[in-house]
């Protein structure tokens, strides 16, 4: 606790028609402050002060983040992760392989029993799919995007990218190595 200091402000009520209500202190905001990375934030809703022990935890991730790894820190901006969806566990294990053999993807996670429930062309659809989640940055998206695209068997594929907003840095970098985007 010897890192963070907490103070508390208090202003005076802004009810200028009762002297009562003029006297009495409120606190209108929280000023925190972490003395070891110099990082400091505000909190001026009341009803935010519940949420103090996880501002408090993030401010203190977020300061170990960007004082120990600041490489990591840039690859983390950039590493999507790219939810897909196969006909097929055929399909699905040879758009995985060939997105990590063209280093378009560092991983491919192939999930089996999934159950869709869709409209397609002005029908419900109920199909069993394969999910694939590859892992990959920002910069091959679109390479990635059309490569799935011509691969697929689907008039309109589900390819959506994810942005990662934190994880473990060695794998965060593992993954910008693998795609070649080294940051």
């Amino acid at each position: 606790m010897t890192n963070v200091e907490c103070r508390m402000i208090r202003r005076r009520s802004g009810i200028a028609s009762s002297s009562l209500f003029n006297k009495i202190d409120r606190i209108h905001s929280f000023d925190i402050r972490h003395s070891l990375f110099d990082i400091r934030f505000f909190i001026s809703n009341p009803f935010y002060f519940n949420a103090l022990p996880a501002l408090s935890f993030l401010l203190f991730f977020d300061s170990l983040s960007s004082a120990g790894c600041r490489k990591s820190k840039e690859v983390i901006m950039k590493v999507n992760f790219v939810y897909m969806t196969a006909g097929s566990r055929e399909e699905a294990r040879k758009i995985g392989q060939e997105l990590v053999v063209a280093k378009l993807a560092a991983c491919v996670n192939i999930l089996e029993n999934m159950n869709s429930i869709y409209m397609w062309q002005g029908k419900v659809q109920n199909d069993a799919e394969i999910v694939l989640i590859a892992k990959t940055t920002e910069e091959r998206i679109p390479q990635l995007t059309e490569k799935v695209k011509s691969l697929h068997s689907y008039d309109c594929p589900c390819i959506v990218s994810i942005p990662v907003a934190g994880g473990n840095p060695a794998f965060l970098d593992w993954i910008a190595e693998e795609v070649g985007d080294k940051g």
